[in-house]
C-alpha cells in the first residue's frame, strides 16, 4: 500500500465562504511558508494494474529566497462541475524525487526538476461523467 505524507510548515491563511459578491463560493489567499512537500505519492493505473510512484515532491515558491509558495485561488461550482481559478502569478520550482514506474520497489529512473514555471491565472474544471 502507497501512502502520502503531506508537509506544510505554516500556512496563515485567509479563507472566505460566501456567494457571488465576493467573486466565488471560496476564496482563498495564502502563503505556504517553505513551500509543499508530498511524501511516497502514487498514482494507481485502474485499467493496466501499474503505478507512478514518487518519493518526494517539493513545491517551492520562484523568485525569494524563502520558498514560500503563494496560494490565491477562486473555487466555485458551476454547472460544469468545480471550478478553481489561479489568481496568483508567482513562479514555482518543483522537484520531483525517486521516479518509479509500475510498482514502489521498481527502481528509480532519475529525478526530475523544473525550475520558474508559471501556471499565470489557469483554470482547472472537475467533472464527472
Amino acid at each position: 500500500m502507497v501512502y502520502v505524507a503531506l508537509q506544510v510548515l505554516l500556512c496563515p491563511a485567509n479563507v472566505q465562504l460566501g456567494a457571488t459578491p465576493q467573486g466565488a463560493m471560496i476564496k482563498v489567499n495564502s502563503s505556504l511558508q517553505g513551500g509543499l512537500t508530498l511524501s511516497n505519492l502514487g498514482i494507481n493505473d485502474a485499467a493496466g494494474g501499474g503505478k507512478i510512484v514518487l518519493d518526494k515532491v517539493m513545491v517551492r515558491g520562484a523568485g525569494n529566497t524563502t520558498g514560500n509558495l503563494d496560494v490565491n485561488a477562486d473555487i466555485s461550482v458551476v454547472p460544469t462541475g468545480l471550478k478553481i481559478q489561479n489568481n496568483s502569478t508567482q513562479g514555482m520550482n518543483v522537484y520531483a524525487q525517486g521516479i518509479r514506474l509500475g510498482s514502489n520497489t521498481a527502481a528509480s529512473i532519475g529525478d526530475v526538476e523544473i525550475q520558474g514555471i508559471n501556471v499565470g491565472t489557469s483554470t482547472i474544471t472537475i467533472s464527472g461523467h
